[in-house]
This record gives structure tokens, sequence and C-alpha cells, in this order.
């Protein structure tokens, strides 16, 4: 048997998903986000939200907003430098 609340968490974690999903798709259409699968992406974004805990230690490293700040860039930049692009520093790395 599931535990109290879990019909409800699950609930709005769907409708927090279909929520980004579809800005994802709207940013798509908009030409700003580059075409790919719409759910593969959300589920990518979440996962790799889902485990920012996991890389930050309060008081250890880079900053929480350092640690958000490097994610958002590689998630919106990606990881190859495209033609005429010039290797900049990381945020938070100098």
């Amino acid at each position: 048997e599931a535990a109290p609340g879990t019909e409800e968490a699950v609930a709005l974690r769907d409708e927090f998903e279909a929520l980004l999903r579809t800005e994802i798709e709207r940013a798509m259409d908009m030409g700003i986000f580059r075409r790919n699968d719409s759910r593969l992406t959300t589920r990518m974004l979440l996962s790799w939200v889902n485990y920012i805990p996991r890389w930050h230690k309060h008081g250890t490293g880079l900053s929480a907003e350092q640690v958000c700040d490097n994610f958002l860039n590689i998630s919106l930049h990606g990881l190859l430098l495209g033609p005429g692009d010039r290797e900049a520093q990381p945020p938070g790395s100098g």
C-alpha cells in the first residue's frame, strides 16, 4: 500500500511535468529552443534538477547559485562549442 499523500504527490509531479513540457514546446515553436523530443527534454531537465542537491553541499566548493548557473549554462548552451564560439570560464570558476 502506498504511503499517505503519495497519490497527491504523484498528481502534482505529473502536473508540473506537463506544465514544463508545454513551456518547452512553446519555446521550440518560437524558435528559442532547438527542436527535440519535448518529453525527453522535459525529463532530462527534471532529472538534472533533482540531482542538484547531490552535487552541492553547503559551505564547500561552489555556492548553490554557482551550481545553478553552471547547470543552466550547460542546459541552455550545451557542451559543444560552435563555429566562432570562444571558450569562457564557467560561472563561479574565477
